[in-house]
This record gives C-alpha cells, sequence and structure tokens, in this order.
C-alpha cells in the first residue's frame, strides 16, 4: 500500500478513535494550567479579589485567554503571547543523528509528552489498538517520562501491543526522531499552547490532535 494512503487510512481511523476526547469545557481556565487542581474553586469575585493588584495577565493563545477571561473577567488587562518557538535550532537538531531508527517501510506515529493523565496517552493507545490489529505495518513511538509509566506500559501488554507500541522514556533530542515521523499525535485532555504540535509543524509532519486549546488555533 502506498505511504499516502496508509496515511489516509490511519488518521482518519485516529480521528474516530480520538473523536469526543480533550473537550475543554469540562477542564479549568487557568492560563498555565496543566491538570484541573480538586481544590481550584474560586469564584469570580474571589479571583478578581486574589489578581486585583496584577498589571497584565499573559496567555500563551487566545482560547486560553478567553477561557481565563470567561472565569475571573479580567479582559482589560489580558495580552496574548504565543510560546516562542526556536525555529533554526528545531530544525539543526533534526538532522543530528537520533537515538532511535524507525523503520522506513512502517507507518510511524510519534508523540511526546509526560506521561500523566493531563496528556492523554491512554487515549492514544486505545485509538491504535484497532489500527494494529488490522495493520502490522503500523508502530507507535511515545518519548517522554512521568508517573504514569508503568499503567501505560501494562495497558500495552494488556491489549497485546507491545511490539507495536514503544514507550522510549527520556530522549535527549526528539526532534532527530520526530522528524522520522509519518504523524505527530496530540493526545491531550487539556493544553495551553502544546509546543510539540508547533514543532511537528516546524519540521512539516502532519498533526493530528484533540480538540484543545493551542492546537484549534
Amino acid at each position: 500500500m502506498k505511504k499516502w494512503a496508509e496515511w489516509l487510512l490511519v488518521a482518519g481511523a485516529l480521528c474516530m478513535g480520538m473523536a469526543g476526547c480533550g473537550s475543554e469545557e469540562k477542564n479549568t481556565s487557568n492560563a498555565d494550567a496543566e491538570q484541573k487542581s480538586e481544590t481550584a474553586s474560586e469564584t469570580r469575585e474571589e479571583g478578581q479579589a486574589y489578581f486585583k493588584d496584577v498589571d497584565e495577565f499573559v496567555c500563551v493563545s487566545k482560547d486560553c485567554a478567553k477561557k481565563f477571561n470567561n472565569k475571573f473577567g479580567f479582559n482589560e488587562k489580558t495580552k496574548v503571547c504565543y510560546n516562542i518557538v526556536p525555529v533554526k535550532e528545531i530544525e539543526n537538531k533534526a538532522k543530528e543523528k537520533p537515538e532511535v531508527y524507525l523503520n522506513k517501510d512502517k507507518f510511524n506515529i510519534v508523540s511526546i509528552g509526560r506521561l500523566t493523565n493531563q496528556k492523554g496517552f491512554d487515549i492514544l493507545i486505545d485509538a491504535v489498538e484497532p489500527i494494529i490489529k488490522e495493520n502490522k505495518n503500523c508502530e507507535l513511538y511515545i518519548i517522554g517520562m512521568g508517573e504514569d509509566y508503568e499503567a501505560l506500559s501494562n495497558r500495552i501488554e494488556k491489549l497485546g501491543l507491545k511490539d507495536n507500541v514503544h514507550l522510549l522514556g527520556y530522549v535527549k533530542n526528539p526532534y532527530s526522531i520526530l522528524i522520522q515521523a509519518d504523524v505527530y499525535v496530540c493526545s491531550s485532555r487539556h493544553e495551553s499552547f502544546s509546543l510539540t504540535v508547533a514543532e511537528s509543524l516546524i519540521l512539516g509532519i502532519p498533526v493530528i490532535s484533540t480538540r484543545c486549546t493551542g492546537p484549534i488555533e
């Protein structure tokens, strides 16, 4: 099967598998929040009182600013400044010798991030299961470390995916692996910007993402 046709089939299956995931209506609207806090129950009045002496709020995306102001109402004090992405540095690092070589004869999916609930790697693993069961030519590489490593590893084992789904752990230069990908997937339940999506686009790697702040812009 030609790579472009395989890409369409895998992309379609991934989109279906992650459909409905990542909706941020259920998530906190704090600009820099990476996980919903069980104690974050401030009302608008409490937030305005707490932040009353702040001169300006800087959010890393428009949607992030919108969610923040929907909760706390500091529209006149809020600015948007996207995260700085060092394009040349990323492009140069992508040319370096990789720690892991991906099989060019396989369809390679790459995802990068901390192994936490927020990043939704459990969603991604579940989404690729039927794809891999149907097409053994597909491989998933997850780069990163975190508290969910053991749980994700057990999930991979339980689903019978250990030959096709790889937890690479910490990688000093992920760009040299990312550049080899056929597609990059952001499976996050919520984000504020998602640098890895921007970095993938810089390297010309197609991106599939859950609907979350950052990627939707």
